[in-house]
């Protein structure tokens, strides 16, 4: 009987556990027929239009990825780390940023309480091509902030173009009809995205001269509305010159912009004045009261 009733045992366990074998078997069956569904996840660049803040004057682009059957919004940040010592780093090309998640309504919040529009434009890759996207994603948010964030090579646009293509499979973006700032030298690019901005101006202009930028490209210092711009009119090209366009459907525009950053009147150019003038008046004080003890 004792034996009897062992058996009985394990064979219901066994059953259970091959009924829970089928039933995984089943869900992963699910989910990857629905993955192979192109509206099974939806990629989109979305960008924020300028701040006051000197570190988001150029704005900010962000990859927001979407998996209505799941109820998952999400949308994934480059950002430099907030800490305030992290902020003067960034003048120097010494802060930490890294990859961040928010729930995309959380997200907009954010920029609708800083009066800031948000637009965005759905990438037009594969079902594969969107899985590992969200995948890479989830992999750099677990690594947190081991990045360096600098103006050049590692902020919002550049590392959103190196995960978008890191992401490909055996294609590859090629840019067309690229808009005439980043076809001009970098001091021109400079004066036309940053003309009302002569500080972060003369930032971009001094990092550019005195790092290594012989091996930069447009791509590592393009703002996010530039960027925004050229993916319009980009394409994804495989191995055997097939083409489709980087973005599908048509430019949604979440949050509109009210903000109006004001101009500054301290300049740079009037700050030198500034100083040769106390240069020269501290000058002629000091010959003054030299001559005055003799």
């Amino acid at each position: 009987m004792h034996n009897n009733s062992f058996h009985r045992w394990l064979y219901l366990v066994a059953g259970l556990l091959f009924s829970m074998q089928l039933s995984a078997q089943s869900n992963s069956a699910t989910i990857n027929r629905e993955a192979r569904d192109p509206d099974f996840i939806h990629a989109s660049m979305v960008v924020a239009s300028p701040g006051e803040p000197f570190y988001s004057c150029v704005g900010h682009a962000a990859i927001r990825m979407e998996c209505p059957s799941k109820d998952l919004d999400y949308c994934f940040s480059f950002e430099m780390e907030m800490e305030p010592s992290n902020e003067l780093m960034f003048i120097f090309g010494k802060s930490k940023g890294g990859f961040v998640s928010v729930d995309s309504k959380e997200y907009f919040k954010i920029y609708q309480k800083e009066r800031r529009g948000i637009k965005s434009y759905e990438f037009n890759l594969t079902p594969k091509e969107k899985q590992n996207l969200w995948k890479n994603l989830d992999e750099e948010v677990s690594k947190g902030m081991s990045w360096d964030y600098d103006f050049l090579g590692n902020q919002c646009t550049a590392m959103l173009i190196y995960i978008l293509e890191k992401s490909l499979i055996q294609e590859r973006v090629e840019y067309r009809n690229l808009a005439p700032p980043l076809t001009a030298s970098y001091d021109d690019y400079c004066e036309a995205v940053a003309h009302d901005m002569p500080w972060t101006k003369l930032l971009m202009q001094i990092k550019y001269h005195t790092s290594d930028s012989g091996n930069l490209t447009f791509e590592d210092y393009i703002t996010p509305e530039l960027l925004f711009t050229t993916y319009q009119k980009a394409v994804f090209t495989d191995a055997q010159g097939r083409s489709r366009p980087v973005f599908i459907g048509k430019e949604k525009e979440i949050n509109k912009n009210q903000l109006v950053i004001s101009k500054i009147f301290f300049t740079p150019s009037i700050a030198f004045t500034a100083f040769i003038i106390v240069l020269i008046s501290s000058i002629i004080w000091w010959r003054l009261r030299k001559r005055n003890k003799k």
